[in-house]
């Protein structure tokens, strides 16, 4: 497996309202079907996903957009992986 393309998505709020997460996850969700009009995708790689009690204010925003991309690749017929992170820091260095 070769990795095509990869980035970040950068936000700058970072205590996002409602109404801001639902247009940032549109934002998101347009990244990634212009990446797929632009590439012949065989299949992705997606970051399992681990929180703390730190981090859970973040959960639900987060699990809404990998189901929103599961949804979207499972209609394109593009096989979904999972990794650890360290296992994806391994594959895209």
């Amino acid at each position: 497996m070769q990795v095509i393309d990869a980035g970040v998505l950068l936000q700058d709020d970072k205590k996002l309202t409602r109404e801001k997460q639902f247009a940032r996850m549109e934002q998101i969700w347009m990244f990634f079907v212009a990446l797929l009009e632009k590439y012949p995708v065989e299949a992705v790689g997606m970051e399992k996903l681990y929180f703390t009690d730190r981090n859970m204010n973040n959960a639900e925003f987060v699990y809404g957009i990998r189901g929103a991309l599961a949804m979207l690749f499972s209609t394109k017929k593009i096989p979904l992986h999972e990794w650890t992170p360290n296992e994806i820091k391994k594959r895209v260095t």
